[in-house]
């Protein structure tokens, strides 16, 4: 079941659907603007999908919402497989903008992506050229694509990452939040990464011209200052912000162990933490003065058993498909702190302590569509 607010002036009640919604024959009432409508169930004909109550009345899908979870008209007819996240967040908001055709986002992580039958994008796996000489005097570096391995019965970290951004399986319950980008790049760092490796990586990326690069995947300084002083790593990611091409990473799962985490820390990615439901901090994730912004880290996939779609990590990828979902929105190039100055004017909730501070963006109402429907 579920609640339904009228979104035009008047709306017909039928008992039944019509192929012209001129035909009046069957009209047995009339809802105002804002009215309520208990559907039960959902039929479709050639005008789209058609909401039925418990009474068999009918209305067309194309004229209302959803009041809990503002759910998409096109994800109406699985409304009963739709994470709870998605609703709790109201991140069916999404949908009211227009998403940029061609997307392409990169995932750096310790593994790669793999192909799964609900990420319809195309998927390479980037690799540069095992050659010491590579890079020295002058000498290009060679970077090879590779294609994704299968995915087995249970998905890797990376892949599930991939799923909350891109999965397109709704009759299964698998509603990425942004569907329709074109292509997913992975790169996989190795153990012990340093910043050379995330140069490395982001070099890959900026050479095959992704819009958004996802990291839920985080590195430290505990045992030494590598990271503090690697200007070349900042300079890179400052290079691929001035392109518009925004870095998402994840701040980490340790809880103020030894914060900061890097490349979070640096002010030229966003950075995200993760919240539980009750919009309490997640005592395994990592918070400082500086956090971008918090998103929900609980379960993504909760009908599902995939076992990473949780923790800071999830957040992180769930606040990549939010932006991929704005992005097309923003024609400067400096999107990153746009997105940011945005997403501070919604309807949010702040929380701060002296571990924590951070703000958690809710997509609801006009005041989300008024703040990012914009061209800047």
């Amino acid at each position: 079941m579920a609640t339904l607010k009228v979104n035009v002036n008047k709306l017909n009640v039928r008992t039944s659907p019509v192929k012209d919604f001129d035909n009046k024959e069957n009209v047995v009432g009339v809802l105002q603007k804002n009215a309520v409508f208990e559907s039960v169930s959902l039929i479709e004909n050639e005008l789209g999908l058609w909401h039925v109550n418990a009474k068999g009345d009918t209305i067309s899908a194309k004229f209302v919402s959803a009041v809990e979870g503002d759910i998409p008209p096109e994800l109406m007819k699985y409304h009963d497989k739709i994470p709870k996240i998605f609703l709790d967040f109201h991140l069916g908001k999404l949908w009211e903008l227009p998403m940029q055709e061609g997307l392409k986002v990169g995932i750096i992580e310790q593994g790669h992506v793999k192909k799964h039958p609900a990420i319809k994008a195309g998927i390479t796996i980037l690799k540069w050229k095992e050659d010491d000489q590579q890079g020295q005097d002058g000498t290009a570096r060679v970077l090879i694509e590779e294609q994704a391995e299968e995915s087995g019965a249970e998905t890797n970290h990376t892949t599930t990452m991939a799923l909350i951004i891109a999965g397109d399986d709704p009759e299964k319950g698998i509603i990425g939040l942004a569907p329709g980008v074109e292509h997913i790049y992975s790169y996989s760092l190795p153990e012990n990464t340093n910043p050379e490796n995330f140069i490395r990586a982001f070099e890959a990326m900026e050479q095959k011209g992704v819009n958004v690069i996802n990291i839920s995947f985080c590195a430290s300084d505990v045992n030494h200052n590598t990271f503090t002083i690697a200007t070349e790593l900042i300079e890179m990611i400052s290079k691929l912000k001035q392109k518009g091409i925004v870095v998402v990473c994840a701040t980490g799962n340790f809880f103020n162990a030894h914060p900061p985490y890097y490349p979070a820390a640096y002010k030229e990615t966003i950075s995200v933490a993760g919240i539980k439901n009750n919009l309490t901090p997640d005592v395994e994730s990592d918070f400082w003065d500086g956090v971008s912004i918090s998103m929900c880290s609980d379960h993504y996939f909760d009908k599902h058993s995939f076992d990473h779609s949780n923790g800071t990590s999830g957040a992180t990828a769930i606040m990549t498909g939010c932006i991929i979902r704005c992005i097309n929105s923003i024609k400067t190039s400096d999107k990153a702190n746009l997105l940011l100055e945005k997403f501070s004017k919604l309807n949010t909730i702040e929380f701060s302590d002296e571990k924590t501070k951070a703000f958690i963006p809710i997509f609801e109402g006009i005041e989300f569509l008024n703040q990012l429907n914009f061209i800047s």
